[in-house]
């Protein structure tokens, strides 16, 4: 049955507020390093950013083409349930960025198509290896951002090539850690850190709730 014209328009609303609410948390984690360092002035980094962000984008699909049709099973996933799961972590997302926290709402979008597939179909219209890949490349992330940035940047690039969401927020938090670590163990902010990691964990239970 095709899907009400008016709904259509209701999920690309949507789409544009998930992409302001990204701008908000996850993408600006992407120049936090070079302003923060002065390395870049905000204008410089911003200008960069949208350029690469852009090509990024414009050059890959594997990702797009993991969340759009391996999450839930292409042949149950509607309009209702993208809708349901982009609200999710647009609340998720205003939530964590009023009190700082960095998450990756690729993968509260993938809570969220979860936690809506569900309660719409149940357990059996979920892709459940392709949530074990995401599940794999939440703990792969951050550890090997945590080497360097140069790691981070790699398994950002190799993640992208096979489809696998991984979260640049993770990566470059992690890098960032690192570094301080490199320098000396209380350089780096624990308690922060710890809070970081805890949120990015409720991610997905977060997502999954608010969809329902």
């Amino acid at each position: 049955m095709p899907e009400p014209f008016a709904l259509l328009i209701i999920v690309i609303i949507a789409a544009v507020g998930f992409g302001i609410a990204n701008g908000f948390n996850d993408a600006a984690n992407s120049v936090a390093t070079v302003i923060g360092t002065r390395t870049l002035s905000p204008r410089a980094a911003i200008i960069m950013a949208a350029f690469f962000e852009f090509a990024g984008a414009a050059t890959g699909s594997a990702v797009a083409i993991t969340i759009g049709k391996e999450i839930v099973d292409p042949e149950f996933l509607t309009t209702g349930i993208v809708l349901s799961g982009v609200v999710a972590i647009i609340i998720w997302a205003l939530i964590t960025t009023h009190y700082g926290m960095p998450i990756s709402l690729t993968h509260g979008l993938v809570a969220g198509l979860v936690g809506a597939g569900m309660a719409m179909g149940g357990t059996r219209i979920i892709i459940w290896r392709t949530l074990a890949r995401v599940f794999s490349a939440v703990g792969i992330a951050p550890v090997q951002g945590f080497t360097a940035t140069a790691s981070a940047s790699t398994v950002i690039e190799l993640a992208s090539h096979y489809g696998l969401p991984v979260s640049t927020t993770h990566c470059v938090s992690s890098a960032i850690m690192g570094v301080g670590a490199t320098r000396c163990l209380s350089a780096v902010r624990w308690g922060i850190a710890k809070d970081i990691v805890l949120t990015w964990v409720l991610t997905f239970p977060a997502g999954i709730r608010n969809s329902q």
